[in-house]
């Protein structure tokens, strides 16, 4: 079974959210952060990771497959509410303004720290029985992860960032779509060929 101190991996979560929040230029408090909902992000989060590591090698998991359970989580029980879009000099002038609520600040850090989470491989948020993928043997810093993921996000003018922000409010999003997406921008960031790819893609015939 997989362990978790839940309240480190909540506190670190916060952390990351305030540092995102705080490099922004949405206007929030404190207590825009839930810090017992993100206790329950992580909580519902390894219980499903749990389950999924059942029956894996090595008793570990994918890093895209703990990257994407926490971001999965984290976009349904929304532990970021009250952020407001910045005000302009106008808007601050009327007395009747009513401050613009950021409706989806929870789905939009939750794909941050899907992608964030994979290219970085640090204490705080790797379990140590993971099952490191092959990019890390030959990229420790995950440089060509993120290249790649920066490229897929911004994309015609981040087109696929905000659809995935719309995926994640507005359709029946499982987990396993993120854990796809997140495969597939790792085995294709890696630039060292695998054995697979020197041999090509073979035949369907005997």
């Amino acid at each position: 079974m997989l362990t978790a101190d839940v309240e480190e991996r909540a506190q670190f979560l916060s952390k990351y959210c305030t540092e995102m929040l705080a490099d922004s230029d949405f206007e929030w408090t404190a207590e825009s952060i839930s810090a017992d909902t993100l206790v329950e992000v992580v909580r519902f989060a390894w219980e499903d990771l749990n389950r999924v590591a059942l029956g894996m090698p090595r008793g570990g998991l994918h890093r895209a497959k703990f990257a994407a359970y926490h971001a999965y989580w984290f976009s349904r029980l929304q532990p970021v509410r009250s952020v407001f879009f910045p005000k302009s000099e106008k808007e601050i002038a009327d007395p009747n303004f009513v401050p613009r609520e950021v409706v989806d600040i929870s789905e939009r850090l939750a794909i941050h720290i899907a992608f964030s989470w994979v290219g970085v491989a640090q204490d705080a948020v790797a379990p140590e029985q993971w099952r490191i993928c092959s990019m890390n043997h030959r990229c420790t810093s995950g440089a060509c992860f993120k290249l790649a993921a920066d490229r897929f996000l911004s994309s015609d003018n981040h087109l696929n960032y905000e659809y995935l922000v719309h995926q994640l409010r507005y359709q029946a999003t499982e987990p396993t779509s993120l854990v796809s997406i997140l495969e597939a921008i790792i085995l294709a960031s890696c630039r060292t060929p695998t054995a697979v790819q020197v041999a090509g893609p073979g035949t369907l015939g005997p």
